[in-house]
């Protein structure tokens, strides 16, 4: 790929995907449309921004999702409001014709989807943005494991001498 395709390469591996940043701003909106409208009149073979962005609205759905690319460092927005972005991103392909669409992307799509279909990649997601995501809440969640742990082996132990105890008085009588 040329430098200038490399900012549509987007990866997916062992469970990171990783996407070029895209700086949004007031003037991004109108840049884009343009690009795309080039794209689908003058057949140029390929429709690379159509394709990003018809990526990217699968990808977003949500303000969370947009939160969540900023936060990344994948999105940055000079606009402000990640609603405005949502909804320029989900709004850019209406009305676009795309005859084929890349072959890497629908793939990526479809790898994605497999991913996210899996229990334990949700489970393990919620793990590390629930309960690892700070340094702070990884050792409370170990404490709280720990606390758990001992008091579960302290209950055990007291229903053990509680059994022996019985079983002792038992034989005895």
């Amino acid at each position: 790929c040329s430098s200038d395709l490399r900012s549509f390469e987007i990866k997916f591996e062992d469970g990171v995907l990783e996407i070029p940043k895209l700086e949004i701003e007031g003037v991004t909106e109108v840049v884009i449309r343009n690009v795309m409208a080039l794209e689908q009149t003058c057949h140029i073979g390929s429709a690379y921004f159509t394709d990003y962005f018809i990526f990217m609205d699968f990808l977003i759905n949500s303000r969370k999702d947009v939160d969540l690319l900023t936060k990344k460092k994948i999105l940055v927005n000079y606009l402000g409001d990640n609603n405005a972005v949502m909804s320029m991103i989900n709004n850019l392909n209406k009305g676009i014709v795309s005859e084929t669409a890349r072959v890497d992307y629908c793939n990526l799509y479809e790898e994605l989807n497999r991913f996210y279909e899996k229990s334990w990649h949700r489970w393990e997601a919620t793990l590390k943005s629930e309960y690892f995501s700070t340094p702070w809440r990884f050792a409370s969640t170990v404490a709280a494991i720990v606390l758990l742990l001992l008091t579960f082996m302290q209950t055990a132990s007291s229903m053990i001498d509680l059994l022996s105890s019985r079983s002792n008085m038992d034989s005895k009588t």
